[in-house]
């Protein structure tokens, strides 16, 4: 889709194939970026661009070079260029040069670092970063743009924890933390199915975490958030599947209180 034509598919497209075609998507956005004249679709560029080069190819030097080499003055004194330069920066050498930022956009940088880190499997050090995003404050202490960027990294490093073949204690309170933290700012930043997506994931974090019991207080926060609010065939196949995984580890574990004998019983269920 030419982003001339509709920016906004355009942009669609390149989301749905970054990390499938890392080099073709940066490629194509490289090539809008040098013809698009409109802040806020520069803007959008510079977010995937960012994530592009530091989590999927790994080069971050490349955006730096890009930016330094960006001289569109409105654009270049905007706070995006400024997150971004700070952001790259620290994945080159460190650095983050956050100094003249205000807080929340500080805040903001913070949650952009973290998403990265956790793209690159870097877990213990994104968790890190995301509490400092989050510390010293509550949810409705942050304005929007802030408060969607902390809810998207605690969801995006909690999927990271929950992919992991097997997780430590602390591994596992970190991944509750973040899946605790999207939830808590989806609620702010986001609408009913935000909040219900984050249902879910704190759900499934708990299940991996070996927490069916609790897992089910958001398996059926979910399902109920879906059904209050109309919501399609594809909300409510994953509620239901969610909480037929919940019932299926409730089940193994009043199965594992059952003699030898009795557990004969007890038919293997086709989900093992």
């Amino acid at each position: 889709m030419p982003f001339k034509t509709d920016f906004d598919a355009f942009m669609s497209e390149c989301w749905q194939h970054h990390e499938e075609n890392p080099e073709q998507v940066y490629a194509k956005l490289e090539t809008a970026l040098s013809e698009v004249e409109d802040v806020t679709q520069i803007e959008r560029i510079f977010a995937l661009m960012l994530h592009t080069a530091i989590g999927h190819l790994q080069c971050p030097e490349q955006f730096l070079t890009c930016l330094e080499h960006f001289d569109e003055r409105k654009v270049a004194e905007s706070l995006a260029f400024q997150r971004s330069i700070a952001v790259v920066r620290y994945f080159v050498d460190g650095t983050d040069n956050m100094e003249l930022l205000e807080e929340q956009e500080q805040r903001r940088v913070y949650a952009l670092i973290s998403n990265e880190l956790s793209a690159l499997v870097q877990l213990e050090l994104a968790s890190q970063w995301l509490v400092k995003a989050a510390l010293g404050m509550t949810p409705n202490d942050a304005e929007g743009p802030l408060a969607r960027a902390i809810a998207i990294t605690a969801n995006n490093l909690a999927c990271q924890y929950e992919a992991l073949a097997e997780r430590t204690c602390m591994e596992k309170s970190k991944m509750l933390e973040a899946a605790t933290l999207a939830l808590d700012y989806w609620k702010v930043a986001g609408g009913w199915m935000q909040e219900e997506r984050a249902e879910y994931r704190l759900a499934m974090s708990l299940l991996k975490a070996d927490k069916p019991q609790e897992a089910k207080v958001h398996a059926e926060r979910c399902e109920a958030i879906c059904q209050q609010n109309g919501s399609d065939a594809f909300e409510l196949f994953h509620a239901h599947d969610l909480l037929m995984q919940v019932h299926f580890h409730l089940s193994q574990k009043y199965k594992a209180k059952l003699d030898e004998e009795m557990q004969q019983h007890c038919k293997t269920s086709s989900l093992t």
